[in-house]
């Protein structure tokens, strides 16, 4: 998301001041996502900003950040610094990210992470749940306000586990595979948009062995005499 900044350098009485000399004006965030300073639209990116002597005491910049949520932009000089709150906003809905035990949503930085993930699936046992979390989210893997339904499938047979609300772009289902081996989770929503995505491989271990001996059937009991049995 990209928005347009202009620090304006006054007085302590509040008009414009006259400059007579340059003044080097350094634009900074505190956002953890990835971002900067541009000279325009669509850049160069600039985060410092040199103001001639005798001119309009103003600095420009754009502003892009692709991490949604509360930021303060600030500007600093040799004079009293400046400070903006300001908030990004998400973009428009554009895909889901499918999250399994030991991974995290890893958000606003597509250079360094354009899966939008930390971390890597945790191995698990067959035959027991596994918790599979469903993000609706923009192109930087912001969430987005988003409702409706969620249909979960595996690459396992039987492949369709089942159905499950979504709500404010956030939905979840406990999934269960009953072959060893390399396993996925397909997603898909009930309107159609987006389209179904994929969860990273998850690594099926054969079910944990069971000590306890369950009888099934046991015939004849063994404190009971039958007819023409000897013994």
């Amino acid at each position: 998301r990209r928005a347009s900044r202009r620090t304006t350098i006054r007085r302590a009485s509040g008009f414009p001041a006259t400059l007579t000399s340059p003044l080097t004006v350094t634009f900074g965030s505190n956002s953890t996502g990835e971002n900067a300073f541009l000279l325009g639209p669509l850049g160069p990116v600039q985060s410092q900003y040199v103001v001639p002597p005798f001119s309009t005491p103003v600095a420009s910049a754009y502003y892009r950040d692709y991490l949604a949520g509360p930021v303060n932009l600030t500007a600093s000089s040799s004079l009293a610094p400046a400070t903006l709150p300001a908030v990004v906003d998400p973009g428009p809905l554009t895909q889901f990210l499918v999250l399994l035990p030991g991974e995290t949503a890893f958000r606003g930085w597509p250079s360094s992470n354009p899966t939008g993930k930390a971390g890597s699936p945790a191995a698990q046992n067959a035959g027991l749940p596994v918790t599979t979390t469903v993000e609706a989210v923009d192109a930087y893997f912001n969430r987005v306000n988003y409702g409706g339904s969620v249909t979960y499938i595996t690459s396992d047979s039987p492949s369709f586990q089942g159905v499950a609300p979504m709500s404010l772009g956030l939905s979840s289902y406990a999934v269960t595979f009953y072959s060893s081996g390399s396993q996925w989770v397909t997603v898909s929503h009930s309107t159609g948009t987006p389209p179904s995505t994929f969860s990273s491989p998850i690594s099926i271990m054969n079910g944990q062995r069971s000590d306890a001996l369950t009888f099934v059937h046991v015939s004849p009991n063994l404190g009971t005499a039958v007819q023409g049995q000897v013994g």
